[in-house]
């Protein structure tokens, strides 16, 4: 059925804070909820949603309450396909690599085999570049492209994967100190990313951000590596936050609310 045609100019607007809170919070929502998160008044929450019915957007739950109707769904689901995260990354990689002239990474986390997949890379201008394995699974124990995501996950799949960590790819004899991994992923968590050296591959620094879809829920990171001749401590700082600016930007592209 085709919507009719709205009257108030303004009717656009209140469509799509209605729509962005009923996709943002809980999967049933009653009017006077949809109307406070909204910040509208409920008789005009009231009309949308009627509106909204007759198109399938929004459906009635139990409890005399609101959600997400199929075609909603159905729709999401096809612009999700036209806009993946490398072809929304890439812009904001390609500023990150002409703002630090280091190559950048753009990691996925693959939720059902728990490990990473680099799929995207921008090279830096220098002749001397990181050499990535795209597309092949890794683990999330070494490196600051797996420790970024895995300081995210919840708890017992931390404790999961720590407990059947492999040794380091860089060096066969170094084994998982579990202890000082914890501790690490609570400084991730608190810093809101990850950097280590020589972990995944000998004379490499990486630093890493999380990306974050929808709910809050870790979908990959970006991360710079950068060979450990060229990097100086005092560059971390500066580095970090154009990092994590950027992955906060991707989130945002994602439908990550952030805090």
């Amino acid at each position: 059925m085709t919507p009719r045609a709205p009257s108030d100019p303004r009717s656009g607007i209140r469509l799509a804070a209605v729509l962005r809170v009923l996709a943002e919070g809980p999967s049933a929502q009653s009017i006077s909820s949809i109307a406070e998160r909204a910040e509208l008044p409920v008789s005009t929450v009231h009309r949308v949603l009627e509106q909204m019915m007759e198109t399938g957007f929004v459906e009635r739950a139990p409890g005399r309450l609101y959600r997400v109707g199929a075609e909603f769904s159905r729709l999401g689901a096809l612009a999700a396909q036209k806009l993946n995260i490398a072809h929304l990354a890439r812009p904001m990689m390609e500023r990150l690599v002409a703002e630090c002239n280091e190559t950048c990474l753009l990691g996925l986390y693959l939720p059902k085999a728990r490990k990473l997949a680099l799929v995207e890379k921008i090279d830096s201008r220098y002749p001397l570049r990181y050499m990535a394995n795209m597309y092949v699974h890794r683990n999330l124990v070494w490196g600051a492209t797996g420790l970024s995501i895995l300081a995210w996950l919840p708890d017992d799949q931390q404790e999961e994967l720590l407990a059947a960590a492999p040794p380091s790819p860089a060096n066969a004899s170094r084994v998982l100190d579990v202890a000082a991994v914890r501790k690490r992923l609570e400084l991730i968590r608190e810093r809101g990313y990850a950097i280590t050296s020589c972990e995944r591959v000998q004379g490499a620094v990486g630093i890493a951000a999380p990306v974050f879809r929808a709910q809050a829920q870790v979908a990959g990171n970006l991360c710079l590596t950068i060979p450990t001749f060229r990097f100086e401590a005092h560059d971390e700082k500066r580095l970090a936050e154009l990092l994590i600016a950027a992955a906060r930007t991707l989130s945002r592209s994602l439908g990550h609310a952030q805090a």
